[in-house]
């Protein structure tokens, strides 16, 4: 089962990239020396990563938390989508075009006690100007997939200095659906499989981590397969009737509605 990121922050998790010199000392100078060395200064970048998320612990509150009422976002620095597990990272020069580090797939990291590490990007060494950094989400963790969330910064970088930038990221999901939407079951322990799909903009399936809520779970019962986030089991119970199962994204609040029938 694949570690999954909520939305907690907590102790920071460094990642350095520079052009020449690594990070910290052996690297070449930055003090100037003379006219040609001042036009080849450079500086630093500090990258921190946000995503407006839902705790998961609000979000799975139940139906009236997904439907009715929406739940409150609050902004993690350092967060990102909960079911991405890397993130790729490009610093370019947006005037030239020019790139400006090799492009950085950052891992997720994992929990640690129970904390979700903050994910800051540093950059030493980077030439003197403009510069933008965009960042991708993937469901990943070698970047591959299709992208989750996306997110972009600009600045300036300065010559001695290190340009701190926020890079808010934005979900890709605009759509939920389910496969079958109704689904008719015998009382007392007849099975089901459903299928939830999320889609971007281009009609592209998304692998997010899907939530399921039983409306009555006297009913029915729900297991998710624990390979795939988007396929459940529904068994229905000795009660005869109609219910539902809400099926949810925890990041966008994005649902659907499963009517199951037992006769």
């Amino acid at each position: 089962m694949r570690n999954r990121i909520g939305s907690r922050a907590g102790v920071v998790l460094a990642l350095c990239a520079t052009l020449a010199g690594g990070c910290g000392g052996g690297g070449a100078s930055l003090a100037p020396q003379s006219p040609s060395e001042q036009n080849a200064q450079r500086g630093a970048v500090a990258l921190d990563l946000q995503f407006a998320s839902i705790p998961l612990s609000r979000a799975a509150s139940g139906k009236a938390g997904i439907s009715r009422t929406p739940v409150t976002r609050a902004v993690y620095p350092g967060n990102i989508p909960y079911g991405a597990l890397s993130v790729r990272v490009t610093v370019v020069n947006p005037t030239t075009g020019a790139t400006l580090a090799p492009p950085r797939i950052i891992t997720a990291p994992a929990d640690t006690n129970g904390l979700k590490p903050l994910i800051n990007v540093q950059y030493a060494a980077l030439p003197v100007g403009p510069v933008r950094v965009d960042v991708a989400a993937f469901p990943n963790d070698n970047a591959t997939g299709t992208v989750l969330a996306v997110g972009s910064v600009s600045g300036q970088i300065t010559a001695l200095q290190t340009t701190a930038l926020s890079a808010p990221m934005t979900l890709t999901i605009v759509k939920i659906t389910a496969n079958p939407s109704q689904v008719n079951l015998a009382a007392d322990g007849d099975r089901a499989t459903i299928t939830v799909m999320g889609t971007d903009g281009s009609g592209q399936l998304l692998d997010l981590p899907y939530m399921f809520v039983p409306n009555d779970p006297d009913m029915v019962s729900v297991t998710v397969d624990p390979q795939n986030h988007g396929m459940a089991t529904i068994v229905s119970a000795n009660i005869r009737g109609t219910t539902r199962i809400t099926a949810y994204d925890p990041n966008s609040e994005l649902f659907t509605v499963i009517r199951i029938i037992l006769n």
